[in-house]
């Protein structure tokens, strides 16, 4: 007769060892598939929390960019502008324009209407003769033609 122990026999892992071999905690904790899965979400945590600080910085930039841009074009807008009243300035039109209007100057044969627009324009020669009684016809005519 076969001599027939029953010896325990302990279960075995994917790697083929035996429990017994494992018996460190941290061996265990460290092959464990849980232990990994936390270790690759944290490491995920690390890698995706600055690219999104980091997008965040590329859209503030962005839109500064567009800020920016937005103000040259109105300065080369304003520049456009100044370079026509530039222009405006240094030809002869503005010279004869300031002429005339500051040194009342006129080109030779050009007659110069002066209109006085002061609302108690009455005419002076009917009102110290104020003892005649003139007719409104006879005081708009001196008014319009006098």
């Amino acid at each position: 007769m076969i001599n027939m122990k029953k010896t325990k026999t302990s279960p075995r892992d994917f790697s083929g060892r035996s429990r017994n071999y494992q018996k460190n905690r941290w061996a265990t904790l460290f092959s464990s598939q849980r232990f990994i899965a936390v270790v690759l979400l944290v490491f995920l945590l690390i890698i995706i929390f600055p690219l999104i600080q980091t997008y965040r910085q590329h859209q503030a930039i962005q839109q500064e960019i567009k800020d920016v841009q937005k103000q040259i074009n109105n300065y080369q807008s304003q520049d456009k502008k100044f370079q026509k009243m530039l222009v405006y300035f240094k030809s002869d039109q503005y010279l004869i324009d300031q002429a005339r209007l500051n040194m009342n100057m006129k080109k030779p044969g050009e007659e110069v209407i002066v209109i006085d627009r002061q609302k108690n324009n009455v005419i002076p020669n009917l009102v110290a003769s104020s003892s005649v009684k003139v007719s409104n016809l006879v005081k708009w005519w001196h008014y319009f033609f006098n």
